[in-house]
């Protein structure tokens, strides 16, 4: 992405300053990034601490898949790590938590 587009500084700003925002705009308009780089960014700023650093709850799998690219590239580019829990990650707590840590930026 080379610029941010309106409705994206605006609800980045808020994000940043603590506000619940709420972002309604069309198919394609760049709403994932709206919450993504305040994530990221929270992330990154946190990363010399221990644990997890953000948590992001999708009511559909199909929304993760779509959107897992995007998160791979941002972390890839600031060297974070991600891992993603869905249905279809199996179900034993060993199998799931060593998924989960190869599962990396």
């Amino acid at each position: 992405m080379e610029r941010l587009f309106a409705h994206q500084v605006a609800a980045i700003t808020r994000i940043h300053a603590g506000s619940n925002t709420l972002v309604a705009t069309g198919t394609g308009s760049g709403k994932t990034e709206a919450f993504l780089i305040p994530i990221v960014a929270h992330a990154f700023a946190n990363r010399h601490r221990r644990g997890v650093k953000a948590i992001a709850l999708y009511p559909m799998n199909a929304l993760v898949n779509d959107q897992e690219d995007r998160v791979k590239a941002a972390c890839e580019q600031l060297g974070l790590r991600h891992g993603v829990y869905t249905g279809g990650t199996p179900q034993t707590c060993g199998t799931r938590c060593r998924m989960l840590r190869r599962t990396s930026c």
